[in-house]
């Protein structure tokens, strides 16, 4: 056990562990398996319906006094399902990411928080003579926003692209 870090690194560990006892058993050590084959084109619709979001039920202001009742009553078993079933199209939309390099100061929280690994250090030196970060790929953004939030120069841009591009 190497202490609390990411589910990623927990499963890595796991497929070792499997690895060796398989071998340990008398196997080769290979656990890797094709659950499914890969698909050579996905087309997406041009745009899916995006449901609003199930409002939930409070208690009303003067129910709340002299009492530790709870406030916020929770969704029904039907607006549970219509929540879950609700598209919010996070695999259909792209993003373009830009970072102004002139400002930026090589603080690199945008890389640290941003999971997909957009940001990278540039190769060269801005003028102020900060080592800005630059953008790997903006395709691979998922418009989280952490990093536009996170960025205490507000160096980062992030822009939803037209939807004209897909098919």
């Amino acid at each position: 056990m190497t202490g609390p870090l990411s589910i990623i690194s927990a499963i890595a560990q796991g497929r070792k562990a499997a690895e060796a006892i398989d071998r340990y058993l008398g196997g080769r050590g290979d656990i890797s398996e094709t659950l499914a084959q890969p698909e050579e084109e996905v087309v997406l619709k041009d745009r899916l319906v995006v449901m609003r979001r199930q409002e939930m039920t409070h208690l009303k202001p003067w129910e709340r006094q002299d009492n530790f009742d709870q406030v916020e009553k929770g969704l029904s078993d039907a607006q549970i399902a219509a929540e879950a079933s609700r598209c919010l199209e996070c695999d259909a939309r792209n993003f373009e990411v830009v970072v102004n390099t002139a400002s930026c100061k090589e603080c690199g929280y945008c890389a640290e928080v941003c999971q997909m690994e957009v940001f990278g250090p540039a190769a060269a030196f801005n003028a102020r003579g900060y080592r800005p970060m630059e953008i790997k790929s903006s395709n691979w953004c998922v418009g989280c926003f952490k990093c536009f939030f996170s960025c205490p120069d507000f160096a980062i841009d992030v822009r939803e692209k037209p939807a004209s591009g897909r098919s």
